[in-house]
């Protein structure tokens, strides 16, 4: 495999358990248990689109956001592993 696919696939996967679609698509559906197809469909492309916005705007500015705001990548991934702790122990 070539080095390029190889990043694409792992990037691929990363993003894949990261939004773990599964868990959205199961609160989407029981968030919008009352709303028509055509509601549905219309909140999901928005939702969609603005998550796809916010994520090219971390990837280009993401180092520069976390500079103004004096987040280091350590404090970063220590808050996210404190996040998933969390949620962890709320499913219990």
């Amino acid at each position: 495999m070539s080095s390029g696919l190889s990043f694409f696939v792992s990037v691929w996967i990363k993003f894949f358990f990261l939004f773990t679609p599964f868990f959205a698509l199961s609160m989407f559906l029981s968030m919008t248990k009352g709303y028509e197809e055509a509601q549905r469909r219309r909140l999901a492309l928005q939702i969609s689109g603005a998550v796809g916005i916010l994520c090219f705007a971390l990837f280009f500015f993401g180092n520069a956001v976390f500079t103004v705001f004096g987040i280091t990548l350590d404090a970063f991934r220590v808050g996210a592993g404190v996040l998933l702790f969390l949620s962890a122990v709320g499913l219990a």
